[in-house]
């Protein structure tokens, strides 16, 4: 039996006026099931864009997208410490 692993994406807008940019991070699921969206928001600062902790009911830890040669690198610190170390790491390349 092989496994495939799924494959994560992002998309990234910004609408005229607005301040931040939106981020949309699924993954492919496969098999004809949906996939799975998350929604942040993130706010451009120097060559970064930033996605602040939320406590709210999607709740998601501090998390920044900066640009790392040809891809983007999204990296995650843990829940509730937005000054410690990043604990996550993950590069996306363009595709058409």
């Amino acid at each position: 039996m092989v496994r495939q692993k799924n494959k994560r994406h992002l998309s990234i807008y910004h609408e005229q006026g607005q301040d931040y940019f939106t981020i949309n991070d699924w993954y492919d699921i496969g098999r004809g099931r949906e996939p799975m969206i998350d929604a942040y928001r993130a706010w451009p600062r120097g060559n970064k864009l930033i996605m602040l902790q939320s406590t709210t009911d999607l709740r998601a830890p501090y998390a920044e997208i900066l640009p790392s040669g040809k891809f983007l690198l999204y990296r995650t610190k843990k829940m509730n410490d937005e000054k410690g170390p990043f604990i996550d790491s993950a590069f996306f390349s363009r595709y058409k």
